[in-house]
């Protein structure tokens, strides 16, 4: 969530023992509400999902014909 302001956030891992955990958002806090990190809905005080995501398009998705390619492990 780039250029966004929390009062709080909770990660899944550790960001001492690697940086990259910072990506791992579980909670977010903002004003005494808490979110869920990867759908942003409404957990407390009130449970309220987010609504349709207005970056999403379905149609693309639905045109999406390419597979997907798995990771390659790197050294």
């Amino acid at each position: 969530m780039t250029g966004k302001l929390a009062d709080l956030v909770v990660l899944d891992g550790n960001p001492l023992d690697d940086i990259r955990q910072t990506k791992n958002i579980r909670y977010v806090m903002k004003g005494g509400v808490l979110y869920d990190g990867t759908t942003l809905e409404e957990l407390w005080p009130t449970k309220t999902p987010y609504g349709a995501h207005w970056w999403v398009n379905p149609d693309a998705l639905k045109a999406d014909k390419k597979g997907i390619t798995p990771a390659v492990d790197r050294p």
